[in-house]
């Protein structure tokens, strides 16, 4: 890595502390051990969501992410759980590019790891950027809110504009039904974002953001509303190479 490596990790921890310290004082204020849950009498929920992420651009054209996001639920009065994620791609053409990512989850003193592969395909109209991402995910142990209906498998297809707004601001929204494989109904929810992206330094971001999510998975219809917030750094990683000296040759 190249100089200043300490100086980005140091923000970077920083970040996240500061992200767990929000989640964890919320969490102390409203008794963190809770899951609130909806019901037929109140299937309306608004949540709040906290994130930070480390995007590497790797050698080779690959890029790597890890991040951390922090959920409260129960009108934002109850700490949800830990998400901590890792994805991996690398373009195959210009406009498309593959990925694999990986999610461990923390909810109520349960452990669930979900694993995902997809692709993305982008195109650009103008100053209009368009994504078609089809994903298939698979989850293992318990169940969160993503995916019900017994189905540990899902597909999602997220469709997403973005246009700058300014010099350092841009704004995107996108629609994304989940298809669910087992259970009554074929899409198991649909998760619909408006919001925005700040370049706030050179390398890094601010993310401001609110989900629509109308969920299907249940015997009532449920709503969620997410507002959230998340910051992300850019870090480039670089191999450098030893330069070959030059073999000498001697006179004979």
């Amino acid at each position: 890595m190249p100089g200043g490596s300490d100086t980005i990790y140091s923000t970077v921890i920083s970040m996240h502390k500061q992200t767990c310290r929000a989640a964890l004082v919320l969490a102390l204020a409203n008794g963190a051990g809770l899951r609130a849950q909806t019901s037929r009498e109140d299937p309306v929920d608004v949540q709040s969501r906290f994130a930070a992420q480390v995007n590497l651009n790797l050698p080779s054209k690959w890029d790597a992410s890890v991040g951390y996001e922090g959920r409260m639920i129960g009108n934002s009065s109850v700490y949800h759980g830990s998400y901590v994620s890792g994805e991996l791609g690398h373009p195959l053409r210009k406009h498309l590019a593959v990925f694999a990512n990986y999610r461990l989850a923390r909810v109520a003193e349960e452990v669930s790891h979900r694993f995902g592969v997809g692709a993305e395909l982008e195109t650009k109209r103008g100053r209009l950027t368009i994504s078609f991402r089809p994903m298939f995910q698979y989850q293992r142990e318990f169940e969160d809110d993503d995916a019900e209906q017994g189905s540990r498998g899902v597909l999602r297809t997220r469709v997403r504009a973005k246009i700058p707004a300014t010099k350092h601001v841009t704004v995107y929204g996108s629609v994304e039904p989940y298809f669910a494989f087992t259970g009554v109904f074929p899409v198991d929810n649909w998760r619909n974002s408006v919001g925005l992206q700040w370049d706030f330094m050179k390398h890094g971001k601010v993310d401001l953001h609110y989900i629509y999510r109308p969920d299907y998975a249940k015997f009532y219809n449920r709503t969620y509303h997410i507002v959230g917030v998340g910051f992300s750094m850019d870090v480039k990683l670089q191999i450098k190479h030893a330069k070959k000296k030059k073999a000498r040759h001697l006179d004979r």
